[in-house]
């Protein structure tokens, strides 16, 4: 079919789902580029946008994380994706997605205006989530003590049902915490904090591993969930390697290589699996 009509939109929109759906990233890139040259005022160019963005979100690699990015601030200019009615929910979603990409400003403004919409309400995961990307955008910003701040503030207010796992975020408000630790380390070499991220990348995996097992034992790990697991297994063996326990850091590894099938065997997304693998050659 050639040309810009219906038919035509609708079968270079059907490719490009099916391209995004395969992991097609380069292909999908092409395809985008079609609809949004012939079709650039139709809510086609909405959903592809939106398809490519949920396939490089996923994905473990920065560029394509930083491609997300530029899609989404891509997206939320488009008329027919009404952003600006979106509810607080859909804004933290797409603002961890701009500060995966490495645009922490523009996360941090999108943060802004959802945390003034949740103002006068009774939610707590909103407000957890909110709180928690702000500190991740602040992180992203190299605004560690920020960061640190809030998180604290999470973890002292929502004390329980952080170590418990109750709300998605949990896990992972330990993993910031961690990372603005490091971030801080990296500038005052105070040991103290190497001990402290170990301690919450600990929380982080006992939340994880929970996790993991139920996903497992219904449909399985979702590849976004497998890359967020196993870079937290990547950040505590890191820090373990700083306080010079080595033996327990090639330890560690060897048995996920045996859970995972042999000696050899890889056991990560193979992104991650390859730092594994010289981080384990470097502690030997």
């Amino acid at each position: 079919m050639t040309g810009s009509g219906v038919y035509r939109e609708g079968a270079v929109l059907l490719l490009h789902e099916i391209l995004c759906a395969d992991g097609r990233i380069a292909a999908a890139e092409k395809s985008l580029a079609e609809i949004r040259r012939n079709w650039s005022k139709e809510h086609s160019l909405v959903v592809a946008t939106y398809h490519l963005i949920d396939v490089c979100r996923l994905s473990s690699e920065s560029d394509q994380k930083r491609r997300a990015g530029e899609l989404v601030l891509d997206w939320i200019k488009l008329p027919g994706a009404n952003f600006e009615k979106s509810d607080p929910a859909v804004r933290l979603g797409l603002a961890n997605i701009l500060i995966e990409g490495n645009f922490p400003d523009e996360a941090a403004l999108m943060l802004s205006a959802a945390q003034k919409a949740l103002e006068g309400t009774d939610d707590p995961v909103l407000d957890i989530g909110v709180s928690y990307f702000l500190a991740k955008a602040a992180n992203a910003a190299s605004k560690h003590q920020e960061a640190l701040k809030s998180l604290d503030t999470i973890i002292e207010r929502y004390n329980d049902d952080t170590y418990n796992g109750t709300y998605p975020d949990a896990p992972f408000v330990f993993v910031q915490r961690a990372a603005a630790q490091r971030g801080l380390y990296e500038k005052d070499r105070d040991a103290g904090r190497l001990e402290k991220m170990a301690d919450d990348l600990t929380a982080a995996l006992a939340i994880l591993d929970q996790r993991r097992q139920s996903l497992i034992f219904a449909d399985g790990p979702t590849p976004l969930f497998e890359r967020d697991y196993w870079a937290t297994w990547l950040q505590y063996l890191e820090v373990l390697k700083a306080r010079r326990m080595c033996e327990r850091v090639v330890l560690l590894i060897s048995s996920r290589r045996l859970m995972a099938g042999g000696e050899t065997a890889a056991f990560a997304p193979t992104s991650l699996q390859n730092r594994f693998d010289q981080l384990e050659k470097d502690c030997q």
